[in-house]
């Protein structure tokens, strides 16, 4: 509600301020008396905020008072709460001037149709707007956000697809490699049988001799026995580490990353938190700041008040006027005295002439000269005699006197806030209004920052429960790491994929050594040839460990000995050079792989994920086109909807038009709007007369502002009868009154009608006289 309108300099007015009243408020005054520019000032008032300089009315008014007019007023209390869209339409419905008989139909600076269909169709649901959003929904603006972020997520899609492709192929190069170490494989199984070949015929060169031979027998068995018992014994110790089988640390590692993540976003809210914290810490001290300022405030906001209602009676009483006493000397005062006072002075001549000349009698001429005497005293003292008046007049140093012990008292209750050295009452009057609006400016600063601190802890309270799960999620991950290290009797990842290496050497060494063992004995379990060798050697127990040969069958045998000797030696250490290189690239290829499908299988999650998220958003463009379609079909049928408007403003017609009727085909044009005549017959509402005519549009203007601002809205009525006879004028006002008690609305009368005038003070009790 707005309380004072303050033209600066706005206009005829300067430094001008009216009161206005929360009821009615009637500006009455004659031609070119300013009411126009009050009305313009109220109307940019009520839609400054929400109105660009490109529309209406703020467009007309700034052409009309100059660019800077917004600047030249100044407004204390409330206006409707408007938007950029409803604020042209709202101040062109609230504004009648002069009872214009012309409403701005499809006229898209003041009323768009949109907004009629808005307010008048589908319960004020704009089914326009939400098909306009769901069309932008299936069918986005190019460069748009919407259509930004689709490209985007398609761009995200085809760049995983690469990065898949790039994995695979790294994958299938790793198996590749893999592949070639087979090869090595096969190889160094090539030499361990040339190996075995000399050594059968090393055993072939012993058997030369039988006892060498069957010592070397002996031997071999025992040998093999040996390694036997080393084979079941390493086979035992692989069968109790089993968990080392297969490296699965790869769970292990992925609990990591998470926990990695948590710990991160554990540490944002925790700083979020910090931040929240010190934000209402911040607030808080500002807002007892605030507070303490407001107390002085309301003292000084309470002292001011007293002090205007001290100027108001001073003005009232004594105006600040002083009598003065004049003397002075008439004009008309002085020609006379100055006529006698020459007679009597020509009169004393001429008888001295006389007396001369004709020898008057001395008692002539005494008496003649008397009587010129007399003339001429009587004359000087009219032309000297100063006449006394008294006149009141306006004491400048009564005003400075008055405004400076005001200050002084002021200056000495608020020290900190003194008035500065002022002369002129008016001066006086602004500095303490000025010390009134101060406190509601804290105040209303107060309730700012209460909200933003209410926002804060909302926000903050928000944030623990976050914190508080994330602090759980990591305690029941590293729980979940410690358990599985136990699991696998590990102290740390390391020593995990160490014993994985040991076992994984040591059951490679066993399997080699078997195939090794078995690769002679065909079918046979290294049970049986267990048992088969203790057999044997259990039937050479006479045999001596060694035999003494000729010189010559030793040399000889020795020489083949030493050449096949070398042979084998050279052939085991290739052979030891290729089971590292293996065993190297092994646990390359074992450390590279698992990471790559790692990768692997993460790129194929982001992009089904990726591909969901595109299919969601297909959907959600597919739902809003039918969901639009759905609307469209529902905007056409607005038949009944036409009922429900002609039957609410038949309603509010009957109070000043009684049983007329109103017929809307569409609300977009004047024409399709009918209503009855006297006669009863319906007509386009542009056939009726002046006054009926101007009686639809009140109806009409009003029932619209409601539907915009429903309570405490404002109506500027600009000589709004004049088309109206006496008797639809008191209807008329008896409306406005049933509206303004339904509503709580504010009204401004503007007119030049005296009886106008006095007939609005009788209607409306509360009602508030300003002459111009």
């Amino acid at each position: 509600m707005i309380q004072t309108l303050r033209l600066l300099t706005f206009g005829k007015f300067k430094d001008s301020n009216f009161d206005l009243s929360s009821s009615v408020t009637v500006f009455q005054g004659n031609n070119e008396s300013g009411k126009t520019t009050i009305f313009d000032a109220l109307r940019l008032a009520v839609g400054s905020k929400f109105l660009t300089a490109s529309q209406e009315p703020k467009k007309s008014i700034l052409s009309r008072y100059g660019e800077k007019s917004p600047d030249g007023y100044q407004i204390i209390g409330d206006v409707p709460e408007l938007s950029k869209e409803t604020a042209p339409q709202y101040v062109h419905c609230i504004s009648l001037r002069e009872g214009e008989l012309e409403f701005a139909f499809n006229n898209e600076k003041l009323i768009k149709p949109e907004f009629l269909r808005s307010k008048l169709l589908n319960n004020g649901v704009n089914l326009e707007g939400i098909s306009s959003n769901l069309e932008k929904i299936h069918s986005p603006k190019t460069g748009g956000k919407d259509w930004t972020a689709f490209d985007i997520l398609k761009k995200e899609i085809s760049e995983l697809k690469s990065i898949r492709i790039q994995l695979i192929a790294e994958i299938e190069s790793l198996h590749s490699r893999s592949r070639e170490n087979t090869d090595k494989e096969k190889r160094h199984s090539q030499d361990q049988e040339r190996i075995l070949d000399i050594k059968k015929n090393l055993i072939q060169i012993e058997k030369e001799s039988n006892l060498e031979t069957k010592i070397q027998k002996k031997l071999k068995l025992l040998e093999l026995l040996s390694e036997i018992q080393k084979l079941k014994t390493a086979s035992e110790t692989l069968k109790k580490n089993f968990l080392y089988s297969k490296d699965e640390s790869s769970v292990y590692e992925t609990s990591g990353k998470e926990i990695e993540t948590f710990q991160k976003n554990l540490s944002a809210s925790e700083t979020l938190f910090k931040d929240k914290q010190n934000a209402i810490e911040i607030k808080k001290k500002e807002l007892e700041s605030s507070q303490n300022e407001l107390v002085t405030l309301q003292k000084m906001k309470l002292k001011a008040e007293d002090f205007q209602e001290k100027i108001d009676k001073i003005l009232r009483e004594e105006r600040f006027t002083e009598e003065i006493r004049k003397s002075d000397i008439g004009s008309a005062q002085k020609i006379l005295g100055g006529l006698v006072a020459a007679s009597g002075f020509l009169g004393l001549i001429g008888t001295l002439g006389a007396l001369f000349a004709w020898n008057l009698s001395p008692i002539a001429t005494l008496a003649g000269a008397l009587f010129s005497a007399g003339l001429f005293g009587i004359g000087f003292y009219l032309f000297i005699q100063k006449k006394e008046s008294l006149e009141t007049r306006y004491s400048v140093e009564k005003e400075k006197d008055f405004v400076l012990k005001r200050s002084e008292e002021w200056n000495l209750t608020f020290r900190e806030n003194p008035i500065p050295s002022l002369e002129k009452i008016e001066n006086l009057r602004l500095f303490f209004s000025k010390q009134i609006e101060n406190r509601e400016v804290k105040a209303r600063q107060i309730e700012f920052l209460e909200k933003e601190i209410r926002t804060l802890h909302s926000d903050a309270d928000s944030i623990l429960p976050k914190i508080q799960l994330e602090k759980e999620k990591i305690l029941e991950l590293q729980s979940g790491r410690t358990t599985w290290l136990n699991e696998r009797k590990a102290t740390s990842i390391q020593e995990y994929h160490r014993q994985v290496a040991e076992y994984q050497s040591l059951s490679k060494e066993i399997s080699e050594n078997y195939r090794k063992l078995l690769a002679n004995h065909p079918g046979k379990t290294p049970e049986d040839l267990e048992n088969q060798w203790k057999t044997e050697l259990s039937m050479m127990d006479e045999i001596p460990n060694q035999e003494i040969h000729s010189e010559q069958e030793r040399y000889f045998r020795d020489s083949k000995k030493k050449e096949l000797q070398d042979e084998l030696q050279s052939l085991e250490s290739g052979l030891k050079d290729l089971n590292e290189i293996i065993l190297k690239e092994d646990i390359r290829i074992q450390e590279r792989l698992p990471e790559k499908e790692n990768r692997w299988i993460e790129t194929i999650k982001a992009l089904a994920a990726k591909e969901r998220e595109f299919a969601n958003l297909e959907s959600k463009r597919k739902s809003a086109k039918f969901a639009q379609e759905i609307i469209e079909e529902i905007s056409k049928d607005q038949s009944f909807q036409f009922k429900l408007i002609e039957s609410e403003i038949s309603h509010d017609l009957g109070f000043l038009l009684p049983k007329r009727e109103i017929l809307f085909e569409g609300i977009d044009k004047k024409e399709s709007i009918r209503m009855q005549d006297l006669a009863g017959e319906f007509r386009p509402i542009d056939h009726l007369s002046g006054g009926t005519l101007a009686t639809f549009y009140l109806i009409f203007k009003l029932f619209l502002a409601r539907k915009t601002v429903s309570k405490n809205g404002i109506l500027l009525l600009d000589e709004p009868f004049v088309h109206l006879d006496q008797g639809r004028i008191d209807l008329a006002l008896n409306y406005l009154k049933r509206f303004q008690e339904e509503t709580d609305y504010q009204i401004c009368f503007f007119t030049k009608q005296d009886e106008l005038a006095e007939t609005i003070l009788k209607t409306f009790p509360k009602t508030q006289l300003i002459s111009l």
